[in-house]
């Protein structure tokens, strides 16, 4: 019971920054109405106070391996964490549109970088036969930022007026950040670092005592000898990735990262109150409705961390994506259908408006909920690979991801 306990704690501290990578990238959702407003931003600059964070991303993603590498996962993670906490403070203190965006860049770096070294380093602590369940609480704590942010945005808004919360309002959305941000970096304090790149330095002793604490000592042993075994076959070079034996897993990893953005799911998390409101809701019921469709994810995500070691990362995968095509098919088919052959004239109601509404209300609803069947792509990337070449697949997965998000 110890062990569970101990494993569980390590696996939630780790898991935090999920929920930050979450709440950095959805709390622009709500502000970005007001920041328009604010700064008078035109089309493009609105595009980029939104996508900037992406390209921070990248950078996080492109360095965040070779740092964990040098100085351990923990230390990098206790990095990431400041620069999620200089990220938000930059944000709300910004007086112009030039600042805002820098800072969060500043925090894009640290999202590209929890994106791949929290999975990572639960992977590489989580025993084998609960990796899958482990490494998707990185998932749940994702969609649970989102949810804390969208909840937090909703109530600011309903805080005042409008004219505040374009000059005030929106401060106190992007700032809340450092909250979650120093909760991450004092609790990383309580957790140890990986067993693996403990052995990987020589420090074989500190990463067996750390195995045993969440294995039986036998067991233990064992999972450091498979550690060490592996570290020895390391070539250390990327081609190793495109073996044969490797080669299709990561041509598979990079086209499941493609097709996670190309969905279109982190598009309407960043404009979801905005594409809301040009169907027709008002400020408050937009940003209520994205509330509504963070809990619809979160449900999901709960039920596919139940199953994804009963029934396979590929069932459930499969699984989610058919839903998620059939779904979004049959509401697209049902709003042209409302809009373009119900009409007033037949019906003695004028539907072309009501539907526009409603259709994609349902639809954004069905979309989240099949998607978070989907909702483990972190899991599956650290099963893909022999232990050891984890971090290189995230790295990859991660460049793969970001840049299809910046495009689209």
């Amino acid at each position: 019971m110890g062990n569970k306990k101990y494993l569980l704690k390590i696996t939630i501290i780790g898991a935090l920054g999920g929920l930050l990578f979450g709440y950095d990238t959805a709390v622009i959702s709500g502000a970005i109405g007001f920041l328009e407003t604010k700064f008078s931003l035109g089309v493009n600059q609105k595009g980029f106070a939104v996508s900037s964070a992406i390209f921070g991303c990248v950078l996080g993603v492109a360095i965040a391996g070779y740092i964990a590498d040098k100085i351990g996962r923990k230390k990098t993670l206790l990095i990431t964490a400041f620069l999620f906490a200089v990220s938000a403070i930059g944000s709300a203190i910004a007086d112009s549109y030039v600042f805002f965006v820098v800072a969060r860049i500043i925090g894009g770096v640290g999202v590209g970088a929890a994106s791949m070294l929290s999975p990572l380093y639960i992977s590489e602590i989580a025993p084998a036969e609960k990796r899958g369940t482990l490494v998707s609480l990185y998932q749940l704590a994702i969609v649970l930022g989102i949810n804390i942010v969208f909840f937090f945005n909703y109530k600011v808004a309903q805080f005042s007026t409008e004219a505040w919360n374009i000059e005030t309002g929106w401060r106190y959305m992007v700032g809340s950040e450092v909250i979650p941000a120093l909760l991450f970096f004092i609790a990383l304090f309580f957790v140890p670092e990986s067993p693996r790149w403990l052995s990987k330095e020589g420090r074989h002793d500190e990463a067996l005592s750390i195995l045993s604490r969440i294995n039986s000592e036998e067991k233990a042993k064992e999972v450091h000898q498979e550690i060490k075994a592996a570290l020895g076959q390391e070539k250390g070079t990327l081609k190793e990735l495109f073996e044969p034996g490797l080669r299709m897993a990561m041509i598979i990893g990079v086209f499941l990262a493609l097709f996670s953005q190309i969905t279109g799911i982190n598009a309407i998390m960043y404009y979801a109150p905005e594409i809301l409101k040009s169907a027709g809701f008002g400020v408050d019921s937009a940003l209520m409705q994205t509330v509504i469709i963070g809990i619809v994810n979160t449900i999901f995500t709960f039920v596919a961390i139940k199953y994804i070691d009963k029934l396979g990362r590929r069932t459930l995968l499969l699984w989610g994506f058919n839903i998620w095509a059939l779904v979004a098919y049959s509401n697209f088919r049902l709003c042209w259908l409302f809009c373009n052959v119900f009409r007033a004239d037949s019906l003695g109601v004028d539907f072309r408006n009501f539907p526009n509404k409603n259709a994609w209300y349902c639809y954004v609803f069905s979309y989240y909920g099949a998607l978070g069947w989907c909702s483990f792509n972190f899991a599956i990337h650290t099963s893909f690979i022999r232990n050891g070449r984890n971090h290189d697949v995230l790295d990859i997965y991660g460049k793969c991801y970001n840049t299809c998000n910046i495009y689209l």
